[in-house]
């Protein structure tokens, strides 16, 4: 007979077999490549591909289609700027459409960031990695180097060509490019078309501390800077007036016609919640925005942001995302605390 003790061994250890093992991302990575258990001891082969090659988690586990962009029926936007809403929106369906679908096909998206670890790949390790990732059998695309001002210019390029405009948007995307794709400049361009300047920030006297520093080399993470913008946004009516640009010259500022700040107080009993800003944005057919100092760039529409992002790999899902704009910035990696969106000429319901 069993000792007691002996008994409750056996116990744990016949639990321990039958119940399920919690492992790390990283081990579930190396399983899906079939290495198992045993394969830490085999001999790596010549000629194989890097590590980062092969270890992306399986896009399987968290696909996920985004409902599509509706196109306003009626808006207040003015007549000849509503070709520039609704070839806009279709453009951006149409992208949406074209790298979900191709993840759901092949596993590989159809755009990948300049500043992700597949950029720093040469073209045959690309290849290689792309082998290595996509589904077994199929023709995956050949991603495109986006980054978030890329992905905002493309499609905003559809609605100004639908409009009538071409020409125009090759003038704004040229002095763009000459500011290397700052944010804060086209927003300037886009003012000189007539579009409306709202600043936002979730609580302007208490912006939360909850924001990145580790690599905040420009401080525009950081709550000085969003208590800076708002300060200087009440005071002057401007925002970013004065800072120095890449091009060594001063930023004039963007002029702010109107704000959408509070709606998410960092303590509610300091800061009074105030929605009335959020339902306005929820009334605009079309938004073009930036976030920290024009750190990242962005599309929406109706209270809906829209986004692709500098450091995501071929076969991630959210290298497009659309998200709600009130809860929209408050992941970790990044930390959005203020910013403007610019808004067609007649599309600000106030």
């Amino acid at each position: 007979m069993l000792s007691i003790f002996n008994a409750l061994t056996l116990r744990i250890a016949l639990v321990a077999l039958c119940s399920p093992i919690l492992v790390s991302s990283e081990a579930r990575a190396a399983d899906d490549h079939r290495s198992g258990f045993f394969g830490i001891f085999k001999k790596k082969k010549r000629n194989e591909p890097p590590p980062e090659i092969v270890r992306a988690i399986p896009v399987d586990t968290y696909l996920e289609f985004p409902d599509p962009l509706m196109i306003p029926r009626n808006h207040t936007t003015d007549k000849q700027w509503r070709p520039v809403v609704n070839g806009t929106i279709e453009s951006l369906n149409a992208t949406i459409d074209s790298h979900f679908s191709n993840l759901d096909r092949s596993g590989i998206g159809i755009m990948y960031g300049p500043k992700s670890k597949y950029a720093d790949l040469t073209k045959e390790e690309q290849k290689a990695w792309i082998e290595a990732n996509k589904k077994p059998g199929s023709l995956p695309p050949d991603p495109k180097r986006t980054s978030c001002i890329d992905f905002v210019l493309d499609q905003l390029r559809v609605g100004y060509e639908q409009a009538g405009k071409l020409q125009r948007f090759q003038e704004i995307k040229k002095i763009v490019v000459a500011n290397e794709g700052q944010g804060t400049y086209l927003l300037k361009e886009l003012e000189k078309d007539g579009w409306s300047m709202i600043y936002w920030n979730p609580d302007a006297k208490n912006p939360s501390t909850a924001i990145r520093t580790e690599t905040d080399k420009q401080l525009n993470h950081r709550p000085e800077h969003h208590r800076w913008t708002a300060a200087t946004v009440k005071s002057q009516g401007l925002y970013m007036p004065g800072v120095m640009g890449l091009n060594g010259e001063r930023f004039e500022g963007l002029r702010i016609t109107d704000t959408v700040n509070d709606f998410r107080p960092t303590n509610p009993y300091a800061t009074p919640r105030n929605d009335a800003g959020l339902e306005r944005l929820q009334e605009a057919p079309l938004f073009v925005g930036i976030a920290n100092g024009g750190y990242h760039v962005y599309l929406g529409t109706k209270g809906r942001v829209v986004e692709s992002h500098s450091t995501r790999s071929p076969k991630d899902p959210t290298n497009i995302e659309v998200r709600d704009f009130a809860t929209w910035g408050l992941k970790g990696d990044e930390g959005f605390g203020s910013g403007v969106i610019a808004v067609p000429p007649g599309a600000w319901n106030k």
